[in-house]
């Protein structure tokens, strides 16, 4: 250990690459007894170092699955959305009797007593025939009539909101 070179390559030479710890590290332990708790740290350290670094890795792998995870169920759920809204137009055709594109309260009723589909999926939203018309009500324009398309958005609205929301 003549010079500070020497000492650091021994000190790497023992700690990092565990080389040869026995030959040199317990001769100068018994020679000065305090050095024990010298290289007891630095032998710690470094390995609670290297064991920091393979889970930051891991962890950070998770993170990465997870978000990839994350953008498949948004895709999922903009997909499933664009089923609804299908389908939503697909009914209100149904529920339009006279196909001019507008709604109006007798239809929805119409529909609400005729269409078990429009019952069932109502009755998801928890939605009466009289929110319904509650609904419609407040939608509604002078003419008595609301375009399918704003009536399909409100309800498709209601249907795929987060309740996490309220």
């Amino acid at each position: 250990f003549s010079t500070v070179l020497n000492s650091t390559l021994f000190f790497f030479q023992t700690l990092v690459a565990g080389d040869s710890w026995g030959a040199c590290a317990i001769p100068i332990v018994h020679y000065r007894p305090a050095t024990f708790i010298l290289f007891s740290l630095a032998l710690v350290s470094v390995n609670v170092g290297l064991m920091n670094l393979v889970l930051a890795s891991i962890v950070d792998k998770a993170a990465e699955a997870r978000e990839g995870t994350k953008a498949e169920q948004a895709l999922q759920r903009k997909r499933q959305a664009e089923q609804h809204l299908e389908w939503w137009y697909g009914l209100m055709k149904d529920v339009d009797a006279d196909g001019n594109g507008l709604i109006t309260e007798e239809e929805l009723v119409l529909a609400y007593n005729n269409h078990q589909e429009v019952r069932k999926l109502l009755e998801t939203l928890t939605m009466s025939k009289a929110d319904l018309v509650n609904l419609f009500n407040s939608m509604v324009g002078p003419s008595g009539e609301i375009d399918s398309a704003d009536f399909i958005g409100a309800l498709h609205k209601a249907q795929t909101q987060d309740p996490r929301m309220y």
